[in-house]
Parts: structure tokens; C-alpha cells; sequence
């Protein structure tokens, strides 16, 4: 448990550190991530998702490089990226449904015309156009 602690606070500090400064974490990438490689395992790897979704979301990093990367450090760390990439691809497919169905309406389009172009339930649809009403 030390060594999880360890591993993981030099990995948040550096992140934290440094994160608005893409040369620094894309170089030192490697570095950063092989201290967690003891976690790349199926039932560790949590803590190396939240901290590659985190660079996802918050840098230009490229996602290929992320993946080539850890795939260098480990094989299951190329997993790992992959599994986050389609994380973020299905979180931004959610995300986009979702403002579809906020516009759909303001435009003329009835509640069963959004359902059929968003695969949204319906009752998200009704839910979405009354916090636009309220």
C-alpha cells in the first residue's frame, strides 16, 4: 500500500505540476507513466485511466502517441490507453446526443422526431426540454 501511495503522489504532483505545460508531460511522459507500470494490471489499472483521462481531456497531447507511448513502457499499458480513448470517443457521443437534443427543439423539432434522431429515451428528451424551460 506505501508503494501505491508513493507512486501515485509523485504521478499527481508532476500532472499538477506541469500540466499546462504540454512539451514537459509529453516528453517526460514515459517517465511519468512507468512509475506506475506495478498498475497496469486489470485490477489496478483504475488509477492510470483517471490520471490518462485527466491528460485526455485537459492537453492536445495526441491520443495515438498516449497509446505508443505506454504501449513502449508494457503491453497492457497500449490497452489501457485504448480502452480510455473509447471512453472519452462514447463519452463525447453522449455529449453530443445530448446538446442535439437541446437544439432540436429550440428549432421546431417535436419530442418524437429528437427520440428517433438521437436514440435518446424519451423521457431524457422531455427531461432535457424542461430544464431548457425552467
Amino acid at each position: 500500500m506505501e508503494r501505491f501511495n508513493s507512486s501515485i503522489n509523485k504521478v499527481l504532483a508532476l500532472l499538477f505540476k506541469h500540466i499546462s505545460d504540454e512539451g514537459y508531460i509529453k516528453t517526460q511522459f514515459k517517465n511519468i507513466f512507468a512509475l506506475l507500470v506495478d498498475y497496469f494490471g486489470e485490477d489496478k489499472r483504475e488509477a492510470v485511466i483517471s490520471f490518462l483521462l485527466y491528460i485526455m481531456n485537459t492537453t492536445e497531447i495526441d491520443k495515438t502517441y498516449i497509446k505508443e507511448s505506454l504501449n513502449k513502457i508494457s503491453p497492457q499499458g497500449g490497452q489501457i490507453a485504448m480502452t480510455t480513448a473509447m471512453k472519452i470517443r462514447q463519452e463525447g457521443r453522449h455529449e453530443g446526443k445530448h446538446e442535439t437534443a437541446r437544439i432540436m427543439p429550440t428549432n421546431g423539432a417535436d419530442v418524437e422526431f429528437v427520440v428517433k434522431v438521437t436514440r435518446l429515451d424519451k423521457d431524457i428528451i422531455i427531461q432535457i426540454q424542461e430544464e431548457l424551460e425552467g
